[in-house]
C-alpha cells in the first residue's frame, strides 16, 4: 500500500498548550511540532512545507475553521486534521475542541467538533480524510 501523493494531500495541526482558564499543557507544543516534522520528512511522507499547517494556540474558533475549510478545499488526495488540547463537552454532550480563551462558562470559544468534521465530510472531495483527535481533560 503506498501513502498518499504529497503533492496533492494537505495536512493542518492544531496544538493548544496555554490556557487561560484551564490547565496549561505543556508538551502539546512539542508534539505538534514533532509530528510536522515528520510529516514533511522526505523518508516518511514528504509533505511540502507548504501544505502542512500549524496553529499552535489559535484565537478564535473563525481562525481554526478557515484554515481547515482552505486545507479541505485544496486536498485532492489526503487531508489530515490534528487536534491536541484540551476537550469539552457541551450541555448536550457534544464534543468541544477548547482554544486559549475556553472555558467551562464560555464554550462558545471552543470548536464545535462537528463543524470540523463537516469541513472534512462535505468540503473535502480527497478519497483520504483523517481526524485525529487528542483531547485531554
Amino acid at each position: 500500500m503506498s501513502l498518499p501523493d504529497p503533492a496533492r494531500s494537505r495536512a493542518v495541526l492544531i496544538g493548544v498548550d496555554r490556557y487561560r482558564h484551564l490547565a496549561n499543557l505543556p508538551a502539546v507544543g512539542n508534539n505538534v511540532r514533532e509530528l510536522a516534522t515528520l510529516f514533511m520528512d522526505p523518508g516518511l511522507w514528504g509533505l511540502p512545507s507548504q501544505h502542512c499547517v500549524v496553529l499552535q494556540n489559535p484565537s478564535s474558533v473563525d481562525t481554526v475553521l478557515d484554515v481547515v475549510h482552505d486545507a479541505a478545499a485544496k486536498a485532492s488526495d489526503c487531508l489530515v486534521v490534528y487536534f491536541a488540547g484540551h476537550g469539552l463537552l457541551s450541555p448536550d454532550a457534544d464534543l468541544l475542541l477548547a482554544l486559549p480563551e475556553s472555558d467551562i462558562e464560555r464554550l462558545y470559544r471552543s470548536v464545535p467538533y462537528h463543524q470540523l468534521r463537516n469541513e472534512l465530510v462535505d468540503t473535502c472531495t480527497a478519497p483520504g480524510r483523517v481526524a485525529i483527535l487528542n483531547p485531554s481533560r
